[in-house]
């Protein structure tokens, strides 16, 4: 009987350390708030800017963040390839409570 006891506390305990490591539907994974810092802080910013910051590729970060509507296309960087820039969205304000 304590072995099966045991058994199952592991596959709780298991359970709950693979859900305390994915995010809730709804909330942002950490690279996901990590992106939308850089982008709050420094837009507007292009996808090269973040990624220098961050040191990994950020395109599906950026997808899920566009997703959501937390960050928009504020236009294009008059350099060579014209790379789109990011900026955040009034839904951004909305997410974390702040006023314009």
């Amino acid at each position: 009987m304590l072995s099966s006891s045991a058994g199952s506390l592991h596959s709780i305990s298991g359970w709950t350390t693979y859900r305390a490591s994915r995010p809730a539907s709804g909330e942002l994974s950490l690279p996901a708030l990590e992106t939308l810092a850089i982008v709050a802080y420094n837009q507007p910013v292009i996808k090269a800017e973040v990624e220098q910051i961050r040191g990994v590729n950020s395109d599906g970060v950026i997808k899920t963040l566009l997703d959501r509507r937390l960050v928009k296309i504020m236009g294009r960087k008059e350099v060579p390839g014209k790379p789109l820039l990011y900026g955040t969205t009034h839904e951004f304000l909305q997410y974390f409570g702040l006023k314009d």
